[in-house]
């Protein structure tokens, strides 16, 4: 099977719980502490491990001790490592409703090097993910020359960082006809519309390919040419966060991967990205056991 390259950041992330998150300079009284594998590429290369895909991670992991900290947790994720600069970390915050607020530490630009994707080739890929916290630094053209090498179908998932995305670079990632993989407020947020449906005709326009939508309680929606098709509600979903699109656009690719159609795919990466966040984002062996039928299923009935 061909497999999936994933550009996209990897950092450490520290995770605080608390009662509520704080308006301002309020004292916070935590819960508990942890730390877990953070960015877009550990979220993807996560799931695709965990449904046992084969994927190439093309990330860097900085020096320094969040460096080594990222490197130590992901240490089963076959990461091409880099330490030219100092690694930072991205701080996150939940309460006890599930909101999330998050900073990122000064030195979490994790930054793409040629090195870390010089032995890929064009005849073992099924396709790319490149991700928005790989797309906001002085690198990026360097990223965005090298893919457009690639001859294999392309997702871009925008994520946290979109914001610090020019309108140069993603001009020029348009051009490479990606399919856009995203929460129903970024489809917002790059398309300058109102309405979901609109943003994504928009969108669709741009990069003259598929949108695909995580649109939390309204569930999942994608555009394929003039077709738009939905799936049902979602009763696990209230709001899609950003490791919610991670794994939804990894559950995405795993069904095409599988030669899924479409609409099938769509509805695998909803089931996959409310499973992984029902459990907090620690899916175990039983989730992907449950995720890995469900996927075989829809192979072998179409």
């Amino acid at each position: 099977m061909k497999k999936l390259l994933i550009l996209g950041a990897v950092t450490c992330e520290n995770v605080t719980y608390v009662e509520k998150l704080p308006k301002g300079n309020e004292e916070i009284k935590p819960i508990r502490n942890e730390e877990r594998p953070g960015g877009s590429g550990a979220h993807i290369a996560g799931f695709l491990k965990g449904m046992n895909l084969p994927y190439i991670l093309g990330a860097c992991i900085g020096s320094g001790v969040y460096g080594e900290k990222a490197e130590e947790l992901l240490k089963d994720l076959e990461v091409t490592l880099h330490d030219e600069e100092p690694a930072g970390s991205l701080l996150r915050m939940i309460d006890a409703e599930k909101k999330q607020s998050f900073i990122l530490v000064p030195g979490s630009e994790y930054t793409f090097h040629e090195e870390s994707v010089e032995d890929v080739s064009n005849e073992e890929l099924a396709g790319a993910v490149v991700c928005g916290d790989y797309l906001c630094d002085e690198n990026t053209d360097a990223l965005l020359e090298w893919m457009s090498w690639l001859e294999c179908p392309i997702y871009f998932v925008p994520g946290i960082r979109m914001d610090e995305i020019d309108q140069d670079t993603l001009e020029s990632l348009f051009s490479l006809s990606p399919v856009i993989i995203a929460a129903g407020r970024d489809i917002l947020a790059l398309s300058g519309e109102k309405d979901p449906i609109a943003g994504m005709k928009k969108l669709h326009s741009l990069s003259d390919n598929d949108v695909i939508a995580l649109l939390g309680q309204a569930g999942a929606a994608a555009l394929h040419d003039e077709e738009t098709y939905r799936t049902a509600e979602s009763e696990v979903l209230e709001e899609a966060d950003d490791i919610s699109i991670d794994e939804f656009a990894a559950g995405y690719c795993s069904a095409l991967l599988g030669h899924v159609d479409r609409k099938n795919s769509l509805v695998f990466a909803l089931e996959a990205a409310e499973r992984c966040t029902h459990h907090d984002h620690q899916a175990d062996d039983y989730d992907f056991t449950a995720l890995k039928q469900r996927l075989a299923e829809m192979i072998i009935h179409g």
